[in-house]
């Protein structure tokens, strides 16, 4: 998972952790959440420490897929 932070470039130096967030629209009340959006952002950095997120609250990978279960995405589709 090392390779996905940014080793640097020409005059760019290299970073210390990589982030990927999706925000996921549940104006519409879809989901089984009293949110109108769903974050769920994926970290990691130089340090070893990597996680998830909810909605900007650290959390559990079973966390996030029980999240994604009501929106029709399988285990396998994120």
């Amino acid at each position: 998972m090392q390779d996905v932070i940014f080793a640097g470039g020409h005059g760019v130096p290299s970073r210390k952790e990589a982030e990927v967030a999706v925000v996921i629209d549940n104006a519409d009340g879809a989901l089984n959440s009293e949110f109108s959006e769903i974050s769920i952002t994926r970290f990691l950095n130089r340090d070893g420490d990597a996680g998830y997120r909810l909605n900007g609250a650290r959390c559990r990978l079973i966390d996030v897929v029980e999240v994604l279960s009501d929106t029709g995405l399988g285990k396998d589709m994120h």
